[in-house]
């Protein structure tokens, strides 16, 4: 037996993201800034911030 899920709209999901460095932001090209658009821009990968959260979705 075989599933297989697809999802259309993964890539705007919130749970979904990349977090994208200011100073690599800065040296992308203009086609990897498009792409990257809607992820958040961070000062440092490793900053530290607040404890992690998850949140359970449902679709």
């Amino acid at each position: 037996m075989v599933v297989i899920g697809y999802s259309r709209s993964w890539y705007l999901r919130p749970e979904v993201h990349i977090d994208v460095p200011v100073d690599a932001d800065q040296r992308l090209s203009p086609r990897a800034k498009r792409l990257l658009r809607h992820m958040p821009r961070v000062d440092a990968l490793n900053a530290p911030g607040g404890p992690e959260s998850y949140q359970k979705f449902a679709y």
